[in-house]
This record gives structure tokens, C-alpha cells and sequence, in this order.
């Protein structure tokens, strides 16, 4: 069996310390190699004698390492199982102190084969401090036999992720020198086209001859049946999944920390149910999204809290909640997003006691990838308050803890109300008597809003109804409930639409009010965010009124102008600006 070997080096202490490297005849190690010669010494013997090595690297063969010399292994797998039972003889023979396996990424697509060879990997070594990397695909000249017809052929689509070769030095040498076995880590780098990443070298003569015939080729209509072959071969092999994605979702607590780890953290964007904290998503150039919706479904009701895991829904919260009687003491109009994003981002309604779901919540548990630990903070300590309604800490929150009450029935009296002044609407939302106020304007250059108010009573009226919110959230429900059904509303808002909240002291809302039926407005929505005094929060010095308007995007610029000349130090709620 052919394989590619980087020599051992005397044991260091240091972060990057001297390595064994193995492959199978692979450009990755290769690539990996030249890397590691940068950063210090570095030999290797390969079988491949086309490869391109650094000066500093020499040649040998796994089979002429002496025993118990190599402290520290690198092994790049490629091939079956039977090939790992060969190597870890191998290894064993030369006693390592430290292993990592530089793997695929196909364990995340649910590929239980690799699921299955990782964890056989882990444990074949027991006296090593054994760790797994899964690398996407390795930037440079690991792509080469790709590009000579393919870096015009393939659609933009077919995407993927590509490590730099220093980028995977620094992650091992971080984890040969943090001494923790078992560890399992995610590396991906920046999630591109592949034509972009086959464009980035300059090509040769033969890799002009070889894009003008796949654009040639694409013209034709050959990139459409690439990317349907790229589906098929995706839907029946999970192993091909990691060919071309740019959405990870991890299905454990375990899978989700493998991938949040400090190496990796600028390259993912972590979100709640499907798009973070906004309502039609946002985009992340250069970025993998990783949902947490199935990292976790514990929902633990204990009294009068809930302790959820962050992934769960709101929507599955609630029908849990119902069942046990209870429920949270304000609840949204659209219930399809992750519990967690109620600490990142202002999920309310216009509850008389409280404003939004974060002001409920009484403790919470995170991920520091930073110093790759784990966090709890209650409401009164510095780390919550520091760390509530911002999105760029890097923190990833696992569980928080909510404040809950018993279950209630509702009834709403709704009243229309004429070309009120702006000291009037402000004062519709002092009453309370009530459990939630909304008011509607279908449209800015109307005349006429509409207000609903919603009161609980003991009543056992069946018409009465179990949550106080209006039919527009009930709708947005439905539409999620079905994939396609929600993929075409947010690609239709994401393309079509402008949607953006505001969150206004009492001065500001005069001047909004004064001017709003100048705006090109499809919708205004009003609710009331109570003073809450957190520190980064969008209301945690003044009582505001939120206005979520929604208008078409060619209008965007005229309304970013109004902003800029009347109200240019307004708050906006960063869940729900599509920009």
C-alpha cells in the first residue's frame, strides 16, 4: 500500500511541534507538509515522486520509522477500513503520543459510515491521546485535476468549502499542544463557487482550451443537468453531500461544539430554526450557515420555568406548554424560529407585563469557543448583561431558562380609529387591563388604524381564543409548516421585499408619525417595548413603540433616506432588517 509520509522530528512542547505525517497518496498531505516546513523544520520521504515538496522536506517510508519515535502523528485518511486496521498496526508499532486523523466532512451528512470508521479510529489507539479534524476540501493544488474543465462549466451553485493549508497547521498544532484526547473538531475555511475557487491560479494553456469548451458546454444547458446530477447524487449518497453545501445542521449538542470551536468560528454563521434571527434570512457571503434546530429537544417544565435547549422551536414550546397548562407570558406572531434567538435578537409582542421573550429569561448556558468552554449566567450577572441583544459575542447559546404562567383564554375587542395624532396612539398602549395590544395600518397613506386588544377571562367560551395574536400570525405558521410553501415565501420576501423594524422613544414616534403617510409603506405594524435597562438593548433606557414596516425593496432607498434625515439615531431590531 502506497503512502505519502512527512518524517518525525525530535518531540516539542511547542505549539506546533514536530510531526509525523501520514497519507495515501494525497495532495492534502502534500499541501499540509509545505505548510508545516514553514513553521519550522520539517522532513519527508513520499512514494509519490511527483510531488511538488519544500526545500526543508525530505523522503521516507512509514516502514523505516524507527519504534516508539514518533510523539506526534498526523494521518490524512483516504480508502476503507480495512486500510485503517493496516495503519493503526502501523502506528502501534511506532507507539505515538498524540494522533490526529484529518478526515472528510460527510459525518455532518450523516454518513454513518464515517460516523462509524471516526469512532473505530478513536479508540484503536489506547495509548494515544487520539483527536479527528474534518476538512471540507483543501485549497490549492489539491483542485488542479478539476480545473482544466470544469471552472467554467459548473453553475455557481455547486459550492463548498476549502481549508489554506496554514489554516490546518495551526488547528493541529493547537491540538496536539491542548493535550485533550477524544476530541473531535470541524474545520471548514470560506464557503465559495468551486468555479471560483478552480479560478484562482493562472491557467495554462490547456486550462484555456478546457474553459472555452465548458462554456461552450454551459450554453448549452450542460450546467443544469450538472447541478441536477449534483441533487441525485446527493439525495442517495450522503457522502456527496459534502461535494457542494452551504447549510450545515448538526444533530447533537456534540456535533454542534465540533463545529463552533475557535478554529472554525469565522467561517459558520450559527442560527436558530432556519435563518437566524431574522423572519426571511439573511445571507452570509464566504460563511456556512449551521442551524441549531436539531442540536437539541429537551423541554424541561418545572413549576413556573422552562429550561429549553436553544434549537427547539417556539412553535413546539408552545404546544408543549399547552399540555401542561401553561404558557409564556407574551408570545409573537411568528413562532417558527429557535428559542434561542429571544436572548440574541427582540422577539416580542405588546404584553401589560412583559414586552418580549428575553425579558423572561432567568438564566442561560453557552459555548465560549474562544476559551472552548462552557458558560452559565443568571439575569443579574455582568456575562447576561453583557451578552443579551448582541449578535457579534461568537457566543453559542445551548440553554436558557424562562419565566412561565398558567395557561389563559382570550378574547380581543377591536376598534378602528381616524387620522389619530401621534400622542394618541401612544396612548392606546397604557392600559393595563390587557394582556396584549396590536395596532394595524394596511397601509402608510391610509386614514384609518386598527386596534386590538386582547384581555384573558375564566370564561369556557370554545370560541375564545388560546393565543393572543391576530390571524396574520397564524398564517405565517401555516406557511411554514410546509417546506415548499416556506422556501417560496422567503425567497419571494428575500428578493421582493423590504422588511425592517424600529424601535421609537416617544419623541422619535411623533416625528415617524408626523411624516409616515409620506413613506411608500405596505404595512405598519405597531407594538409597545417596555424599558428594560439591559445594556444592550434597543429599549434598556426608554419605553419605545416598535413599528415593523414591510414595503417593496425598489423603495428601500427612499425609506433608508427618510431615516437618515429624521431619525438618525433610531433603533433597529437586527432580527428583522432584510438588507
Amino acid at each position: 500500500m502506497t503512502q505519502t509520509v512527512l518524517k518525525e522530528i525530535v518531540a516539542s512542547d511547542k505549539e506546533f511541534p514536530n510531526v509525523l505525517i501520514v497519507g495515501m497518496n494525497s495532495r492534502a498531505a502534500v499541501e499540509f507538509a509545505n505548510a508545516w516546513a514553514t513553521q519550522g523544520d520539517a522532513s519527508i520521504v513520499s512514494t509519490r515522486r511527483n510531488a511538488q515538496l519544500d526545500d526543508r522536506v525530505q523522503r521516507v517510508e512509514l516502514s523505516n520509522v524507527p519504534f516508539g519515535t514518533a510523539a506526534n502523528v498526523v494521518v490524512f485518511l483516504s480508502g476503507t477500513h480495512e486500510f485503517d486496521d493496516q495503519l493503526v498496526v502501523r502506528l502501534k508499532r511506532i507507539t505515538p503520543t498524540r494522533v490526529c486523523f484529518v478526515s472528510g466532512c460527510s459525518v455532518h451528512f450523516n454518513d454513518k459510515l464515517a460516523e462509524a470508521r471516526e469512532q473505530n479510529l478513536l479508540v484503536a489507539l489506547p495509548n494515544a491521546d487520539v483527536s479527528i479534524i474534518r476538512i471540507a476540501n483543501m485549497s490549492g493544488r489539491t483542485v488542479n485535476r478539476l480545473k482544466r474543465y470544469s471552472s467554467t462549466l459548473l453553475p455557481g451553485t455547486v459550492r463548498s468549502c476549502f481549508v489554506e493549508p496554514l489554516q490546518l497547521v495551526r488547528c493541529v498544532g493547537a491540538v496536539f499542544s491542548s493535550c485533550r484526547a477524544g476530541r473531535r473538531l470541524t474545520l471548514l475555511g470560506e464557503n465559495r463557487a468551486w468555479r471560483e475557487e478552480l479560478s484562482r491560479e493562472d491557467p495554462s494553456v490547456m486550462d484555456q482550451v478546457g474553459k472555452v469548451g465548458g462554456s461552450i458546454l454551459r450554453l448549452i444547458g450542460a450546467g443544469y443537468v450538472i447541478r441536477l446530477g449534483v441533487a441525485g447524487l446527493k439525495w442517495f449518497a450522503p457522502r456527496f453531500r459534502a461535494f457542494s453545501f452551504d447549510t450545515i445542521t448538526p444533530t447533537s449538542e456534540s456535533e454542534l461544539l465540533a463545529l463552533c470551536n475557535r478554529h472554525n468560528k469565522h467561517h459558520i454563521a450559527v442560527c436558530g430554526y432556519n435563518n437566524g434571527g431574522n423572519h426571511f434570512g439573511w445571507r452570509y457571503p464566504g460563511k456556512t450557515v449551521v442551524p441549531t434546530c436539531r442540536s437539541g429537544n429537551e423541554i424541561r417544565i418545572e413549576g413556573d420555568h422552562v429550561t429549553v435547549d436553544a434549537g427547539v422551536t417556539l412553535k413546539r414550546c408552545i404546544e408543549k406548554l399547552k399540555e401542561a397548562g401553561k404558557e409564556f407570558y407574551v408570545v409573537p406572531n411568528f413562532s417558527y424560529i429557535g428559542m434561542g434567538t429571544a436572548f440574541f435578537v427582540p422577539i416580542h409582542g405588546s404584553g401589560s407585563e412583559v414586552s418580549t421573550l428575553g425579558d423572561t429569561i432567568e438564566w442561560v448556558r453557552f459555548f465560549n469557543p474562544s476559551t472552548d468552554r462552557t458558560e452559565e449566567a443568571t439575569r443579574s450577572e455582568k456575562l447576561f448583561d453583557e451578552s443579551m441583544y448582541r449578535m457579534d459575542t461568537g457566543l453559542v447559546l445551548l440553554q436558557l431558562r424562562l419565566r412561565i404562567r398558567d395557561r389563559a383564554s382570550y378574547f380581543v375587542r377591536k376598534t378602528e380609529l381616524v387620522n389619530p395624532a401621534a400622542a394618541d396612539v401612544w396612548a392606546l398602549f397604557d392600559d393595563p387591563d390587557t394582556s396584549n395590544i396590536e395596532v394595524r395600518k394596511n397601509k402608510a397613506a391610509h386614514d384609518v388604524i386598527e386596534v386590538s386588544k386582547y384581555y384573558t377571562t375564566d370564561s369556557p367560551d370554545p370560541e375564545l381564543m388560546e393565543v393572543p395574536r391576530d390571524s396574520i400570525g397564524r398564517v405565517w405558521d401555516r406557511i411554514e409548516e410546509n417546506k415548499f410553501s416556506a422556501w417560496l415565501f422567503h425567497w419571494f420576501v428575500r428578493t421582493m421585499a423590504f422588511h425592517v423594524e424600529l424601535f421609537l422613544t416617544e419623541q422619535e414616534f411623533e416625528v415617524f408619525w408626523d411624516h409616515h403617510r409620506e413613506l411608500p409603506v405596505s404595512k405598519i405594524q405597531l407594538r409597545y417595548a417596555r424599558r428594560d435597562g439591559m445594556k444592550h438593548s434597543p429599549f434598556g433606557q426608554h419605553d419605545c413603540v416598535s413599528a415593523d414596516l414591510f414595503m417593496t425593496k425598489r423603495n428601500r432607498a427612499m425609506f433608508l433616506e427618510f431615516i437618515r434625515e429624521y431619525l438618525p439615531s433610531v433603533r433597529f431590531n437586527p432580527g428583522k432588517q432584510s438588507m
